[in-house]
């Protein structure tokens, strides 16, 4: 699978945690606007008073791993990232260039979830910077599933087997065993 696939796929796994939250709380708009990088929908949760908008604080998990993730998803849209096959005697590599315009969001964003190091990151060719894109993802992976579980953690937990939705809350064709699967898949 090629970093586009990954980053694309766990976008996706961040949003449809964004409009699972939408639908079961029944938050103002239209559940297409849901998405935890968008500060008119955080402020809308936040109205709720959930702990859920809290994901969003100064030190929470939420803002560090969105910026690395959403910046470089982004960045499938636009030029794609670029890699250059190096060679040092028998060890070859293939670093990723961050696009330039992300830098200065992403790596800090780096340095606070376990220095850049950690991430791959590197100085490359001509002052750009290069990530080791096995190291980004071995970090990126458990970055989304730890703000995945801070979403479970902090959504209420009233969507769970025995317990009806509130029918004007959301689609209104989950089965006592499509809820069961459900609430299984998403760690309830």
């Amino acid at each position: 699978m090629d970093l586009d696939a990954i980053l694309v796929t766990l976008m996706g796994a961040v949003d449809a945690s964004a409009r699972f939250v939408h639908v079961r709380l029944a938050v103002q708009g239209d559940q297409r606007d849901a998405g935890w990088q968008k500060g008119g929908w955080r402020s809308r949760l936040a109205a709720h008073g959930q702990p859920l908008a809290d994901l969003s604080g100064s030190g929470a998990p939420l803002p560090d791993v969105l910026t690395i993730l959403t910046r470089l998803r982004n960045a499938v849209h636009g030029q794609a990232i670029q890699a250059t096959m190096r060679q040092n005697g028998m060890v070859r590599d293939a670093p990723l260039t961050l696009p330039a315009e992300h830098e200065s969001q992403v790596l800090p964003s780096m340095d606070n979830l376990g220095g850049r190091a950690a991430w791959g990151a590197q100085p490359g060719a001509g002052g750009a910077v290069a990530v080791d894109p096995g190291q980004f993802v071995e970090q990126l992976f458990p970055a989304v599933l730890r703000l995945l579980n801070a979403v479970m953690a902090a959504t209420p937990p009233a969507y769970v087997r025995s317990q009806q939705p509130d029918p004007d809350s959301g689609p209104g064709w989950y089965s006592e065993r499509n809820r069961l699967s459900v609430s299984w898949q998403l760690g309830f």
